[in-house]
């Protein structure tokens, strides 16, 4: 029973192009990361729409978990017309079922400059959450071909790009 920290390293990424960041509540440290010369290329939603033009990376910084299994199925087909060719789909999230019952995990991000922020959020336990293999299967199961994983068993990383 405990307190554990973990590091999420964002450092080094590097983004490219027209960036689409599909956070929970519309909130991410991914724009703290990106080069000013991106910004006006940066699009934080909770929906996606067609409107929204198409994108070269899309990021979701620990939301997977938050959408829940059905709507992210729903978010991965609507995000296909959202894509350019060769787009990257990033994902940052937690394996809930993993965290010890009465223990709760603190996030710290490496940003920019070394910079390091710790997140204020309580994450613990809880029994309906994605793995990566969940979200593995998912991104298969609608087209997505997948580039790289990273899985500690807690935290993982999965890059992905459409095969359209």
């Amino acid at each position: 029973m405990g307190d554990k920290q973990y590091l999420i390293d964002i450092s080094g990424k590097e983004f490219k192009g027209d960036i689409l960041d599909i956070s929970y509540e519309g909130a991410s440290l991914i724009i703290q990361n990106i080069d000013e010369g991106y910004e006006k290329d940066f699009k934080t939603v909770k929906e996606l729409n067609a409107e929204l033009g198409k994108f070269d990376s899309v990021m979701f910084f620990l939301s997977i978990n938050k959408y829940g299994r059905k709507n992210l199925k729903g978010i991965l087909k609507n995000l296909k017309k959202n894509l350019n060719n060769e787009a990257k789909i990033m994902i940052w999230d937690i394996n809930y079922r993993k965290i010890p019952l009465f223990d709760k995990l603190e996030i710290k991000v490496v940003k920019r400059n070394n910079k390091i922020e710790t997140l204020n959020e309580n994450f613990r336990f809880k029994i309906f959450s994605l793995s990566s293999k969940d979200v593995e299967r998912i991104l298969l199961k609608n087209g997505y071909k997948i580039l790289k994983i990273n899985d500690d068993e807690i935290l993982y990383y999965i890059e992905a790009t459409y095969g359209g």
